[in-house]
């Protein structure tokens, strides 16, 4: 749409919206403004990814006694309080 385009209503309502418009206005979002929000999906993945592969590696590993997980083996019972 070129300038030529623009009937002089409209270029006298953009003049006053120009006028209008103060430094701490809204303006069009910028590819560098998106970076936090990257950095914040990326963190979360990392968090979900390294959660995971805790989560597998409890639930897979023995401790050679036993053919039951780890996580799934009942707690061992308290050692017996010495009598003095």
């Amino acid at each position: 749409m070129d300038d030529r385009d623009i009937s002089p209503e409209v270029e006298r309502i953009n003049r006053e919206a120009a006028a209008e418009k103060r430094p701490d206005d809204p303006h069009a979002v910028e590819p560098r403004d998106s970076q936090p929000l990257i950095l914040l999906a990326s963190a979360a993945l990392v968090v979900a990814v390294v959660a995971g592969v805790l989560m597998w590696t409890n639930n897979t590993r023995y401790d050679g006694a036993s053919s039951t997980p780890i996580a799934e083996q009942p707690a061992p019972a308290p050692a017996p309080q010495r009598q003095q």
